[in-house]
């Protein structure tokens, strides 16, 4: 697993030595685990750099908890009202684990991104990126299926999936949580790590029974999700 340094330089385009003269100076803050850094009507502008643990941000539809992200290390999280109007959050920010974070102020930042073009490029940067989670997380709502969304989930933050309680991870999905079971037990079902892979080197599909197996595999996998089947190509190599 890359270090949250690796992460926030590759998402954001900045030098090790660049994350350090921003961030050295910085308060570090420690949360417990389910500890709430921002409450939903707070008006919170400050910027959190997560070097440890898993935050998300949540609000209530129709009595429930909904959460509407996740975030790990590497990463930058903050209230777009607090941060852009000074305005009430209308998300609350949890840790979900024993959490750490470098917190910038909003005033601080501002500095920053008066000093150089490239701290000036880096806050245009964070309402780029902004946007772009926004756009995909509508996207993600409008064309993906649970099943799909979860996919995406084990793709992209596999760590969640290790360690957060299913409840959250089906409030995300926007499904129950005995749904967010049958759709585990689904892909148990499939047996697709034993269909495509034993090893990348040992090929697992060298015979016929193997073979008609794998093909019923990606017959169902296709049927149920296209976008699994892609997944799966693409995340594991199939010999024949």
């Amino acid at each position: 697993m890359k270090e949250w340094i690796e992460v926030l330089a590759d998402r954001e385009g900045l030098s090790e030595e660049e994350i350090h003269w921003l961030t050295d100076s910085q308060e570090r803050k420690s949360f417990a685990k389910n500890e709430i850094v921002v409450h939903k009507d707070e008006v919170d502008s400050n910027v959190y750099i997560i070097t440890k643990g898993i935050w998300r941000a949540y609000h209530f539809k129709n009595g429930e908890e909904a959460t509407a992200w996740f975030a790990t290390p590497g990463e930058l999280v903050f209230s777009v009202w607090g941060y852009i109007s000074d305005e009430p959050s209308r998300l609350s920010f949890e840790s979900m684990t024993e959490s750490e974070a470098i917190c910038l102020s909003k005033e601080e930042l501002h500095r920053h991104f008066n000093s150089s073009i490239t701290m000036a490029n880096l806050g245009r940067r964070m309402l780029e990126n902004f946007i772009l989670l926004y756009e995909n997380w509508l996207m993600d709502l409008w064309k993906k299926n649970a099943f799909e969304r979860y996919l995406t989930l084990l793709d992209e933050y596999p760590e969640v999936i290790q360690q957060i309680p299913m409840k959250y991870i089906a409030s995300y999905l926007g499904v129950t949580v005995q749904s967010l079971s049958r759709i585990r037990a689904s892909l148990n079902e499939m047996k697709w790590q034993e269909c495509l892979y034993r090893r990348q080197d040992m090929p697992l599909c060298n015979t016929p029974c193997r073979q008609q197996a794998a093909g019923d595999f990606f017959a169902r996998a296709f049927a149920h999700s296209p976008i699994f089947a892609i997944f799966a190509t693409r995340k594991f190599k199939m010999i024949f």
